[in-house]
């Protein structure tokens, strides 16, 4: 066993290392988090936020081993987190030491303390800290990627003498904000090399690119959690706060763009979680856990509250803190409530309920209630769409299997039974319009709201507090049914996003919170906006349409010319969610689906995909992929959308489109051959192409499918001829966790025995698969060991990926895909810099020629390259 000593000492700064607010509450011991990974993996890869965990189970001490089955069932490629709460009950310098196999890192206050991470065998370090009385919070990261998996957290107190002891069951807290979400299935984890981007795989990073954002909460206003919001017809907007006051607030001046002309009054006090608040007329109603209240002020006026009258407070309730109440939406006349089913403390449904929770109530004149659905498990948000109809959104857990937009009408149960049997619990579940796949496009789903105005008017926008930020939901009706697709819509936010209110004059109010546990991590206590929409367009898809045979894609903005027809630039697959007591919430009947074909209208701004094979009962995926740009060169602003296809549609979309034919294909057209192009591969034959220093072509190398392929062992290849400045294009795939790359200024002669010895290299690579794709330096399109690739833009393996190289006297770029992923000075000081830290530094002529053959790597892969062209440039650009 190896020994690292680190003499890191965390010095002793009253506060410096307690945790604000650190819960001292929850059960003994630490909480372990496993995650399948299902692939190799040679470095710790954190799970993606707010990823549910494969397995979770609580630990009295962090000594783990595979040998005693303390992974079980994981055995090979997965990653463990630990997180538990470390209670200090004395002051002093502790010392701690970590043990693992494979790697693992110790974060002791959120700060790194102790690394190892990489391939190890039982390797420890030691680390001193001191501490000071509180609690501390403790999280290690681990992963194992084959062989026995090991991970011990041991330390010694002040003062102690001996070896190290594990830290007792005692000192070891679980927080009970910690989630327990689990889902069967590989789980996503971060990996170094940056997978998509701000709307392509991730949360979106900024305020969408069509609206102003103006906030409102601020040192001359009171920083409620806004629970409610609602115009009154007085001029005032009715704002409620959930929090210890629970008071009920009138905002004036809200017209203003400026919150210096805005002020705050309160109307109310002493209520009780209040959730929301509606007007009708010039009534006004709040919502608290237990009861309707109606709120009866002088005659005339919106003032301070002189009556609290009861308007109904007979729905069931048990005390449980999650049995929250919804609303009230105004609807038909009626108030609509949603009242949330009683859960434990991590997240599990209790039972036996109290009859007639996760139920849509109607409020009655008389002050009773009648049921109008049932089977949801925690409603947070109700509101009206389009058509006038009520929806409410329901949150991920048991029995919902990701988070959903429902259409509510008399009579519907959406699926989540409970002990004793709810009402309409013996009717066959109702689908909803729109799921929210959870950490993908949203987590707590709260208010959907109808867009009034503006560029997407007629579509729905819902808040989320733990995802945070807004999506949009367009809902179309096929049959007498809604469903439809759901894009992520913004961020930007103070908070995560509760509860939303138009004006007259399409402005949006919204508000929310973040609290442990349940809210947005690294956002404010509270939050409060307004929203505008401005005269910027952002490029996106507007909307998705199911058609029998595929889906017709709407942009906000046209394409280029020329540009949108090619279905390799499309990823699509379709499942199903399910639920069980043994496997929790997961995707089933995962299935990738073949875009055979796009077809672009004639104003550019819609693509029908032929897609065969599309289900009903499936949630449809669709990415689009590469550099995706507008007309006008804007970039993406979101890159994907989850369509729910609950039923199939029978009208048929049109294809104008057909697939690409070879005869396309290693070709050029007459405007390229215009432009000085010229083919370096005919398509037939191996014709201009030969060994690296050899007469021959050799024959690991062959054309196979219209493609100049590497079939077998033969070394690399290089062109006939030599080339200076120049713009290469050319296609490249690799077969899964396949390496090759492309070489320019290539030399040959005595003492060069490799065509990098002399030639820079655009690297070729299955990112996924294999390992160097975890690193940008060596990832897909960089040049190799030298200027990375900033991130992963490749096409899923078995699709032709489009490269770029320009090459003009000493300045180089890379293009991938449509996208410039990096440009360099050969020569220059940075070049020379990073040449001196490299490999290349002993190689006297690298990246040093004028001029040079293009050459193509053997890695020992097969690769396939196919539509390689050049044409001479003038040495400046």
């Amino acid at each position: 066993m190896h020994r690292i000593v680190c003499s890191t000492l965390l010095a002793l700064v009253p506060g410096l290392h307690v945790l604000a607010q650190a819960p001292s509450s929850g059960e003994p011991g630490a909480l372990v988090r496993l995650y399948d990974v299902g692939r190799t993996m040679t470095r710790i890869y954190a799970p993606v936020d707010g990823e549910p965990a494969n397995l979770c189970r609580i630990a009295p001490v962090i000594d783990l081993a595979s040998t005693r089955g303390d992974f079980a069932p994981m055995q090979d490629r997965f990653v463990t987190e630990v997180i538990a709460t470390l209670m200090i009950e004395e002051s002093g310098e502790y010392q701690f030491r970590l043990t693992c196999d494979d790697g693992a890192r110790f974060f002791l206050s959120d700060r790194t303390v102790i690394d190892l991470d990489g391939l190890r065998s039982g390797e420890s370090a030691t680390v001193s800290a001191g501490l000071v009385v509180g609690p501390q919070r403790i999280r290690i990261l681990h992963f194992d990627n084959t062989g026995d998996a090991l991970l011990k957290l041991e330390w010694k107190r002040p003062g102690a003498e001996g070896d190290f002891e594990p830290i007792p069951t005692d000192r070891l807290r679980v927080p009970p904000t910690e989630s327990r979400m689990t889902m069967s299935g590989p789980r996503r984890v971060a990996f170094q090399l940056q997978r998509g981007r701000p709307g392509d795989g991730q949360p979106l990073a900024g305020l969408h690119p069509a609206c102003d954002l103006f906030l409102i909460r601020g040192s001359a206003l009171y920083e409620p959690r806004v629970s409610g919001l609602a115009f009154h017809p007085r001029g005032d907007l009715v704002v409620t706060g959930w929090d210890f006051r629970n008071e009920v607030y009138a905002l004036s001046g809200w017209e203003s763009d400026d919150r210096g002309d805005m002020r705050l009054r309160p109307l109310a006090f002493g209520l009780e979680d209040v959730m929301g608040c509606a007007v009708v007329g010039e009534d006004l109603f709040v919502l608290q856990r237990q009861e309707l209240t109606q709120l009866i002020c002088d005659p005339g006026s919106l003032g301070t509250t002189k009556e609290y009258r009861a308007v109904c407070a007979n729905w069931p309730i048990s005390g449980n803190y999650h049995e929250f109440s919804t609303g009230p939406v105004l609807k038909d006349g009626s108030l609509h409530i949603a009242l949330a089913l009683a859960l434990d403390e991590a997240g599990r449904t209790l039972s036996p309920q109290v009859a007639g929770r996760g139920t849509v109530i109607k409020v009655l004149d008389n002050g009773e209630f009648e049921y109008v659905a049932s089977g949801l498990r925690s409603p947070t948000g109700l509101g009206v769409g389009p058509d006038g109809e009520l929806f409410a959104t329901d949150t991920f857990g048991d029995g919902v299997p990701a988070g959903q937009l429902v259409h509510v009408k008399a009579g519907r149960f959406f699926g989540v039974k409970t002990s004793p049997p709810g009402p309409f619990q013996d009717k066959t579940p109702s689908p909803p319009a729109v799921y929210l796949p959870y950490a993908e496009v949203a987590m707590t789903p709260m208010q959907p709201s109808l867009i009034p105005t503006g560029p997407y008017k007629g579509q729905m926008l819902i808040g989320d507090i733990s995802y945070g930020g807004l999506a949009r939901a367009a809902l179309e009706k096929v049959g007498d049914e809604y469903q439809g697709c759901v894009f992520q819509f913004s961020q930007g936010f103070e908070s995560g996003v509760a509860r939303l209110a138009w004006t007259q004059d399409g402005a949006l109010f919204l508000g929310g919170w973040s609290i442990p546990g349940w809210g947005q991590p690294g956002k404010n206590h509270a939050g409060f906006h307004k929203l505008r929409f401005n005269d910027k367009s952002a490029f996106e898809m507007h909307t998705v349409r199911a058609k029998s045979n595929g889906l017709l894609v709407e942009f906000t903005q046209p394409l280029p010319a020329g540009f949108g027809g090619d279905p390799r630039f499309y990823f699509a697959q379709q499942w199903r969610y399910a639920w069980s007591s043994e496997a929790g919430a997961h995707k089933t009947d995962e299935q990738p689906l073949d875009v055979k074909s796009a077809s672009v209208s004639a104003d550019r701004k819609q693509v029908f995909l032929e897609i065969p094979g599309l289900k009903a009962d499936r949630v449809v995926y669709l990415r689009l992929l590469g550099g995706f740009r507008s007309e006008s060169g804007a970039d993406l602003w979101t890159a994907e959308t989850w369509y729910t296809m609950n039923t199939l549609p029978t009208e048929t979309g049109t294809v104008v489109s057909p697939a690409p034919s070879l005869a396309a294909i290693n070709a050029l057209s007459p405007e390229e051959t215009a432009a000085g192009w010229k083919l370096l591969f005919d398509g037939k034959t191996t014709a201009g192409w030969r060994g690296f220093k050899k007469d021959a072509m050799p024959d690991g190398w062959a054309v196979e499918d219209g493609c100049l392929t590497r079939v077998g062992g033969g070394g690399d290849i290089v062109t006939a001829g030599e080339y200076d400045n120049f713009e290469l294009s050319l296609e490249w795939k690799v077969a899964p966790g396949g390496n090759s790359g492309i070489f320019y200024r290539v030399a040959e002669g005595d003492g060069l025995d490799a065509v990098w010895h002399t030639g820079p290299e655009m690297q070729v690579l299955d990112n996924d698969l294999h390992n160097d794709g975890q690193n940008p330096l060596t990832s897909a399109g960089a040049c190799y060991a030298l200027y990375a690739c900033p991130r992963d833009l490749t096409l899923p393996v078995g699709r032709f990926n489009q490269a770029r190289i320009v090459v003009q006297g000493a300045r180089v770029e890379h293009w991938l895909n449509g996208v410039k992923v990096c440009g360099f000075e050969l020569g220059s000081d940075a070049w020379n810099k990073l040449i001196e830290g490299s490999k290349f530094k002993t190689l006297p002529r690298f990246g040093k020629e004028p001029k040079g053959r293009i050459a193509l790597q053997d890695h020992g892969d097969k690769v396939w390259f196919r539509n390689i062209k050049i044409r001479p440039l003038p040495a400046t650009p």
